[in-house]
């Protein structure tokens, strides 16, 4: 009994308002675009086939009524649950899973591969003869890293360490990273080292306190010390000590002043006796300039006799030169006369003057001949008796200085050198009094340093009574334990705390958390992995076994193929549509067509005899699915792609299907191939053959 589609009926699908058909043998559903023959394939499949694919919203207003499946005709639609394929296969037919690849042929796949240019393989006839899609999704769930891998002596041989075998393994490491953290916890947080540090520190801990009070007292008498050595250098300024070194420095350099300026007075003194007097002396000649002329009395008397002798001599021979030396002889005895009258009235001034002269003899033992030798002597004494009266100006500024100087210099020494008392040596007592401040401040700045040492708070310094002696060789070495200990404890605890961090990130605990809940999370998480291991593994097994046992399956189904190729109900068809061909058969994964003369792959062969191979193939497929029946075949403008002479025997080829008893269905927008129904099909078939347009303006 053939399955056929008697009617079909919906209302509002897409453009279309509605329609109520009941097919034929042969049907033509001709429709322009965008009038809804999408929406109506679709619709077909969609309430016919489980694996038809949803592309766009249908309405459940309607029907498609199908016969030949049981006693009655069936109504399917979009929400229908039970397909056409279930009824079958549940009535034992047998059917692949994919149904529809066989009874539905849209556009350009009369080829029965929709990757355009490929030909008919093993592969693509699985697909069509068993349940190799349902083998190969299994296949396809499983890993192909788990396919690949292996069981053997109870062990899984991983084939590549991808996907869930990569999965197991970061599994197990994961387990075995919480294991090693267990392990962990039981040697370094059972019996952790920090423990027996922390009991001996405590022990440290109680001596240090009772070595910081006795170093609290010594440094209070370290302090005083050094209060009772700053109030003796306070005594002692430095600034007084370089007051005193000044004072000194500068009594001696007005002793060795005045020492000099006395010496070279003693040295002036001499060489300076008289020189006041000579300035008197000259005062006083100059007070007497007649008495600093010379006697020229005889002078004028012997140029008188001369005068005369000569007028006398003259007179016996030249009585003119006579009057001349005659008149010169009353001249001179005028002048004579006249010098006689002046010595008389400056005698007492010469005398005067002559005394003087003698003195100055007698001083400085030469003759004075005129005044200029006294003035030339006074010259020459003059500078160094200005030099030495200088002298005496300076040594009496001096003398007082010194006077000054020494008497601050003596109450300095009282201040520096706490004695009131005069000292021979000065410089000595400043140089003991800068021994003692040296000594103090060597003192100081050693006990200062000491001070620093003991590295205690000021605030902390006072007078205690402790019977502990301070030894800072044992608070040191105290000190020292307990930082070996804080270190051995701190990094315990760092290791430790390293160890719950890393705990903490597996159990995501926040860090804070106490060490039983951790580490109870823990166990918790390792024995979370443990079964997740368990069932990962459980996973990989069931693959590899699973795989065993598709590829088995499919040693079978390359029997099944060889026995279907073979059986009537595929050369039948091929026999009725090519005329030529005999059978075919598979080369490996290539298909072969023959006859009793030639062997042809069908990859070799002309576009047009592919075509009509592979369309008897299709049938002869379906019918081998079907058990020998015939069903209804729906094509979506399927010669669309195809040129006008092929489509002419394409379509004669469907009128033979369709006397051979299967029902087709084609569905067109193109002309042409409407036009070849109405030539080469309608007179043929007449009443069995129907002719549906799509109008959305119209219901037919």
């Amino acid at each position: 009994m053939s399955i056929r589609i008697e009617s079909i009926a919906v209302n509002g699908l897409g453009p279309i308002p509605s329609i109520q058909w009941a097919f034929k043998d042969i049907n033509l559903v001709y429709g322009k675009n965008e009038n809804g023959k999408t929406y109506l394939v679709e619709y077909i499949l969609r309430s016919l086939f489980k694996t038809s694919y949803k592309t766009r919203p249908l309405t459940d207003s309607g029907q498609v009524i199908v016969s030949g499946i049981g006693n009655s005709p069936l109504s399917f639609n979009p929400k229908t649950r039970d397909k056409i394929d279930s009824l079958i296969l549940g009535a034992g037919g047998g059917i692949p899973a994919d149904l529809s690849r066989l009874c539905v042929v849209k556009a350009a796949e009369t080829s029965m591969s929709t990757i355009p240019g490929e030909t008919v393989t093993k592969s693509i006839l699985k697909e069509y003869l068993s349940d190799q899609n349902a083998l190969d999704r299994i296949s396809d769930r499983i890993p192909a890293a788990v396919r690949e891998s292996e069981w053997k002596n109870g062990e899984i041989i991983p084939g590549k360490y991808q996907g869930l075998i990569k999965t197991w393994r970061e599994a197990q490491h994961s387990l075995e990273k919480v294991l090693e953290l267990m392990a962990r916890i039981d040697s370094d947080y059972s019996e952790s080292q920090a423990k027996k540090a922390s009991m001996e520190l405590e022990e440290v801990k109680k001596k240090i306190p009772l070595q910081q009070r006795a170093k609290r007292a010594y440094a209070f008498q370290v302090a005083s010390r050094i209060e009772t050595l700053q109030q003796k250098l306070d005594l002692i300024p430095e600034s007084k000590i370089s007051r005193a070194w000044g004072i000194a420095a500068r009594v001696d350099d007005l002793r060795a002043q005045i020492l000099k300026s006395k010496q070279r007075m003693e040295d002036l003194q001499p060489g300076c006796e008289h020189y006041l007097w000579l300035e008197s002396a000259i005062e006083e000649c100059e007070k007497r300039p007649e008495g600093l002329k010379k006697d020229g009395k005889l002078l004028f008397v012997v140029l008188s006799i001369l005068s005369i002798l000569l007028t006398i001599a003259a007179s016996f021979y030249e009585p003119i030169l006579s009057l001349v030396f005659g008149l010169l002889t009353v001249l001179f005895i005028l002048l004579a006369y006249r010098q006689f009258q002046f010595n008389l009235r400056s005698s007492s001034d010469r005398q005067e003057v002559e005394k003087i002269y003698r003195e100055y003899e007698g001083k400085f033992g030469e003759q004075a001949r005129s005044i200029a030798t006294l003035k030339r002597t006074r010259d020459s004494i003059k500078p160094n008796f200005y030099e030495l009266e200088t002298l005496k100006g300076q040594l009496g500024g001096l003398t007082g200085e010194l006077s000054r100087a020494e008497a601050d210099q003596a109450r300095v020494l009282d201040e520096i050198c706490g004695t009131h008392s005069d000292f021979e040596n000065p410089k000595v007592e400043i140089n003991k009094a800068q021994e003692r401040r040296n000594a103090f401040s060597g003192q100081l700045e050693k006990n200062q340093i000491e001070l620093a040492s003991l590295n205690v708070d000021p605030a902390e310094i006072q007078a205690e009574a402790v019977q502990t002696k301070f030894d800072k060789a044992e608070l040191s070495a105290l000190e020292e334990k307990k930082q070996e200990l804080e270190g051995i404890i701190a990094s315990e605890n760092q290791n430790l705390q390293a160890l719950k961090q890393r705990i903490c990130d597996i159990t995501r605990d926040p860090i804070s958390t106490g060490w039983d809940d951790l580490i109870e999370n823990l166990r918790t998480i390792q024995q979370d992995k443990f079964e997740e291991c368990k069932f990962f593994k459980a996973q990989i097994i069931a693959g590899i076994f699973t795989t065993r046992v598709i590829s088995e399956f499919r040693k079978l189904e390359d029997d099944n193929i060889q026995s279907a190729l073979k059986s009537d109900l595929m050369t039948e068809p091929l026999k009725e549509i090519t005329h030529t061909y005999t059978g075919v058969e598979l080369e490996g994964d290539e298909l072969v067509v023959f006859n009793a003369m030639n062997r042809y792959p069908l990859a070799a062969m002309s576009t047009g005899a592919q075509e009509q191979v592979l369309l008897a193939l299709r049938i002869g497929l379906a019918a081998h699915v079907l058990g020998n029946r015939k069903m209804f075949l729906i094509l979506d403008d399927a010669f669309q792609h195809s040129d006008w002479q092929r489509r002419e025997w394409l379509v004669d080829k469907l009128a033979s299907l369709s006397k051979a008893g299967w029902q087709v269905i084609y569905f067109s927008m193109d002309d042409h191939i409407k036009q070849l129904f109405d030539e080469r099909i309608k007179p043929k078939f007449n009443e069995r053959y129907c002719l549906f347009e799509l109008n959305t303006k119209t219901v037919q």
